[in-house]
């Protein structure tokens, strides 16, 4: 056996590295072992000194065998799940994003109402006035005025 150096050692065959390591003549080079065709991560590889690390993408989180991901389960979401989706009711919790407000409603946790009044420029047919309700709205004429057949007829009109 020839003569060995830094993390190398030696065997009966001649030189060897630690894992994560390769024989490069008499030295021993870092093998990257995210690049070298192997995968050895589900989602995302990051090649360390004589090693590598394995993360996720927004949504799951590294499994027990540190190298599978799994999807956040509700309530959870987010980087490595760490956030908790509150919707009060008014949404469902994606596990990318956090709660997805349902029509009506807005904010982190769905608990902000959407004026359509404001929000919607033509939330009410033309003569009609828009008025906002929790999660919703509603359209009716003015004072003075019926809706028939969804135009507002002034009462002038029946006389």
């Amino acid at each position: 056996s020839g003569s060995c150096s830094c993390s190398q050692f030696c065997t009966s065959e001649g030189c060897a590295c630690t894992a994560g390591y390769q024989v490069d003549g008499l030295n021993c080079i870092d093998v990257d072992e995210c690049n070298n065709g192997n995968k050895p991560c589900s989602q995302v590889c990051q090649n360390t000194v004589g090693g590598f690390m394995c993360s996720c993408f927004n949504g799951f989180k590294l499994d027990d065998d540190g190298v599978s991901c799994k999807k956040c389960s509700n309530p959870y979401y987010g980087k490595d799940c760490a956030s908790q989706c509150v919707c009060n009711g008014l949404g469902t919790c994606d596990n990318v994003k956090g709660c997805i407000c349902n029509k009506g409603w807005t904010g982190t946790n769905c608990n902000t109402d959407v004026d359509e009044c404001t929000a919607l420029l033509d939330a009410c047919p033309a003569g009609q006035v828009c008025t906002n309700t929790f999660g919703s709205y509603t359209c009716s004429c003015p004072s003075g005025y019926v809706n028939i057949t969804g135009i507002c007829t002034g009462l002038s009109y029946f006389f």
